[in-house]
This record gives C-alpha cells, structure tokens and sequence, in this order.
C-alpha cells in the first residue's frame, strides 16, 4: 500500500515537471513553424499570351483583392494595377498568415509597416531607351502627342505579354520624432518654429510628398506568390474550359478595315 502511495506521488511530480517544460517547448515550436505562406520557388514573371491578357488582367484583380488589397487603379489599356495598401501582420496578430517568416512579424511588432502591389503588362523585350540628356523634352503623355502614338496598345495585343508584380514595404513615420535611449517615456516630438503653421508659399513649386510612409524595400517572396496564385487561376479557367485559352473572355481584336 506504502510503495502504491510512493508511485503515484512520484508519477504525479513527474507529470507536473513535463508540463511546464512542454508549454514553452510547444509556443516556440509554433513560432518556428510560423515560415510564412509565401516562396521564392516561384515565378518572377509570367509570359501572357494576347488571347490570355482580359483573364490575367481580371486574375490578377482577383488575387490582389484575396490579398487585402484591392485595386484603386486598374487601367487595361497601358496594363497597369495600384491596389490599397495593408499593414503587415505583427507577433500579436497570429492568425494573419500572410507574413514572410518570424522575421518581417517581428520587424512589422516594432514599427508600423504595410504592402502595396503594383501590377504591370509589357510587351516581351520591352525596355525603355535611356535618356541621353540632349533630346528634346516632349512634355507628358497626351492623348495624340509623339509620345503616345509611340507607346504600345495593350487594348489590342499582337504578342506575348510579361506580367510583373512590384510589391513594395512602406514604413509609417512620425516627423519630428525623437524616441528616448532609455525610455518610451522619454520620447519626444520637435516643431520647426521657423515655419510653424505657416501657409505654403504660392512661388513654392517644388514636389513634396505629403505622406509619412517611405518605402523601404521589396517582398520578392510575395511578389512571386502572387504571380503564382494568378497562373493558377489561369490554369484552372483554362481546365474547366477545354478546347479554349485560359482566359474568362475572347481578348478583343482589332476592327477589320476594309
């Protein structure tokens, strides 16, 4: 009875040592397999056919707005797509999954920090010449001027297509701020009493950026992500439709001339 006694404290002590020991083996397992869901393994760039460009062009409206981030600026004319911005999900956000690794959640815990995603069509072996200084200035790109009528028409494609996304890392800042070496508490702000609240002057023609957020750097891992996602869509619309090109519409052609 005595040595039944002594087994079961002695399993009892045994159990309570392995479970606080468990816990925090456990949490920094689950940190560690927090990787992120996106990869490099992926394409950089995606070939379009002209017959594929409305369903890329809609793909890739379609991943950008599962991403959280939709569009503020779709123009399939020149192929071009601006989407919303969305903060990066931090350490205290773990079911935002769309993060890059342990990493960019922490960086994203500290400092304030979101995406945006740019998407672009060109024709393949597209490059702009490089401005060699002497040429004369031909002003923006009107509808009608030189420059127009020397750009490529995307409404109407006759060759393949490279499909790009740009996505770019924001960090929001605080103007002025000056943080404490030793204490949140000690962190201050300055004000430029030389200018105050003073209106801008009219013969001020310079280009200021009127946002806090600066961009940093590039997700390349996400940028490939995306592209992924958007072949798959192709692919899928593609295999539910046999017999036709991947894409949710015939592309328009060009009106026949007589």
């Amino acid at each position: 009875m005595r040595d039944g006694t002594r087994r079961s404290f002695a399993r009892a002590r045994s159990i309570r040592g392995v479970v606080p020991t468990a816990a925090p083996i456990g949490a920094l397992t689950a940190l560690v397999s927090l990787s992120g869901c996106h990869s490099m393994a992926s394409p950089d760039m995606l070939t379009i056919s002209p017959q594929q460009y409305p369903a890329a062009f809609a793909a890739c409206l379609d991943q950008a707005r599962d991403a959280g981030m939709p569009a503020v600026l779709a123009d399939r004319s020149i192929g071009i797509i601006e989407t919303k911005p969305r903060h990066i999900g931090s350490l205290v956000e773990p079911w935002r999954l769309d993060s890059d690794g342990i990493g960019q959640m922490a960086e994203a815990t500290v400092q304030y920090e979101r995406r945006r995603v740019r998407f672009e069509f060109v024709p393949v072996g597209f490059t702009l010449p490089a401005p060699s200084g002497d040429e004369p200035l031909t002003g923006p790109l009107l509808p009608g001027s030189i420059a127009d009528e020397r750009r490529f028409d995307l409404e109407h494609p006759t060759t393949d297509l490279e499909l790009r996304a740009w996505v770019f890392i924001e960090r929001g800042f605080t103007p002025g701020l000056q943080p404490g070496t030793w204490s949140l508490s000690l962190t201050t702000t300055w004000t430029d009493m030389l200018r105050g609240n003073q209106a801008r002057d009219p013969r001020d023609t310079t280009t200021r950026s009127q946002t806090t957020w600066t961009p940093i750097e590039r997700d390349l891992a996400m940028e490939r992500t995306l592209l992924l996602r958007v072949e798959r869509q192709l692919a899928a619309a593609h295999e539910a439709t046999p017999g036709t090109a991947a894409s949710a519409s015939p592309a328009e052609s060009p009106p026949a001339t007589p």
